[in-house]
């Protein structure tokens, strides 16, 4: 008996299933063999920080496949158990409020034509980063899970994230100056790692109207940017919703349990 078609779509319909739960998985590699009564199959899933391998084998190939999937999902979610699961938290979820931008003819006018919240959760920041590398947006807004403060995650390249606590600015003419902390994020996926802190940078935030900042992050070819919102005096996160348009977010908008 050999692998037949319908074997290889019924593991490609569950590889699929996997991927959208875990969007930051950078590549599958799926292997079935038959010898007889012996139906095995091996999944080898890597992403950011993480390599899953399992295999699982009987007399039937596509019990072999549903097995070797539901290993892959326990190890996956193991996985993110990890990043809420070992340490305590001060701070409780709140709801944000996003905006949803509408930009005027002008550049410098823009609309919010609507409010909705977003969750924002308390971590700490190894929690943070691991976080990310299960979400496919490049920054995250989060609660410091000691302190309830509200603070900023962003990726500046492979495993090197930058650390922005939105409290410590200062406003200097048109642009607002600000401390970044850059961290490595190598071996954090073992447990009791840290992020390895590599350097402080001092950061320049222009201040922009919504509508500005929205032409900028067109031009960028970049899904956000961060900026000082001319507008409200607030340092402001403007991004691309998957759905279509904008959403802004700003450091210290009102937030409820």
């Amino acid at each position: 008996m050999e692998v037949t078609e319908a074997m290889k779509e019924h593991a490609r319909l569950k590889l699929e299933r996997i991927a959208l739960d875990c969007p930051r998985i950078l590549g599958a590699h799926l292997i079935m063999d038959i010898e007889k009564y012996r139906h095995r199959a091996e999944v080898v899933l890597q992403g950011p920080h993480l390599t899953i391998t399992c295999s699982r084998e009987t007399s039937d190939m596509y019990g072999s496949i549903d097995q070797v999937m539901h290993c892959v999902e326990g190890q996956l979610k193991r996985y993110k158990d990890r990043i809420q699961a070992h340490k305590p938290r001060h701070a409780r979820e709140v709801r944000a409020p996003l905006g949803i931008m509408e930009v005027g003819e002008h550049a410098s006018s823009s609309v919010i034509v609507r409010a909705e919240t977003i969750a924002v959760k308390p971590m700490h920041l190894d929690e943070a980063i691991l976080q990310m590398d299960l979400a496919q947006f490049n920054f995250l807004v989060f609660l410091d899970a000691v302190s309830g403060r509200r603070d900023l995650l962003i990726r500046l390249g492979e495993d090197v994230f930058g650390y922005h606590d939105w409290n410590k600015t200062k406003l200097k003419g048109t642009r607002l100056l600000a401390r970044m902390k850059v961290f490595s994020s190598e071996g954090l996926e073992e447990l009791g790692s840290h992020p390895r802190h590599l350097r402080d940078e001092k950061v320049s935030i222009d201040v922009l109207h919504p509508g500005e900042a929205r032409e900028r992050l067109v031009a960028s070819g970049r899904n956000f940017m961060l900026f000082h919102n001319g507008e409200s005096g607030e340092s402001s996160i403007l991004f691309e919703l998957r759905r279509g348009g904008f959403g802004l977010i700003q450091a210290s908008g009102e937030q409820t349990a």
